[in-house]
């Protein structure tokens, strides 16, 4: 599988700011319980404290309140980073039938085969995502996937077509 990041300190600087998001980002649920994104920005958060029966949660209730295909998405990584391989596979497999009949975003299957540590499967998604102007690549850098492909050469390769290389 997949590692998003790891880090070597008890403490830094991102842990704090963390934190501080997750903070934010449930205040912002208590006054808006429906805007799905902030659940979506909320589990992130708490995968990249590692804190992730607390994000699969939050994923399932992004899942529940909306069938959010990015949701879907999310819960199965979640899944997939806790160990629950079958849990993943199953969210592949929903997405992929969904696919069927309706629009499915790449960036979906992108996130989901990243976590499943399907690395060759995950570029050829990120790929589709970008030909297709998936909107969800803006949350790509919110996302833990962005630290863990930052040194790929093919995702510095599409940084550098989408106008973001630094």
């Amino acid at each position: 599988m997949a590692h998003y990041r790891s880090r070597n300190g008890p403490t830094d600087f991102a842990e704090e700011a963390y934190d501080l998001a997750i903070e934010q980002y449930r205040k912002t649920i208590e006054l808006h319980p429906y805007f799905i994104p902030t659940y979506l920005l909320l589990g992130s958060a708490l995968l990249a404290q590692s804190m992730l029966a607390e994000a699969i949660v939050v994923f399932q209730k992004a899942v529940d309140l909306s069938g959010y295909k990015m949701a879907i998405a999310c819960l199965g990584a979640a899944c997939a980073m806790s160990g629950q391989a079958d849990k993943a596979r199953d969210r592949l497999t929903e997405l992929q039938g969904m696919s069927e009949s309706e629009y499915v975003p790449p960036f979906a299957f992108f996130v989901l085969n990243l976590s499943m540590g399907r690395v060759e499967e995950a570029f050829q998604w990120l790929e589709t995502a970008f030909q297709q102007r998936d909107s969800n690549l803006l949350l790509f850098r919110v996302l833990l996937a962005y630290e863990a492909l930052s040194s790929h050469p093919r995702f510095k390769d599409l940084l550098c077509r989408m106008n973001l290389a630094q």
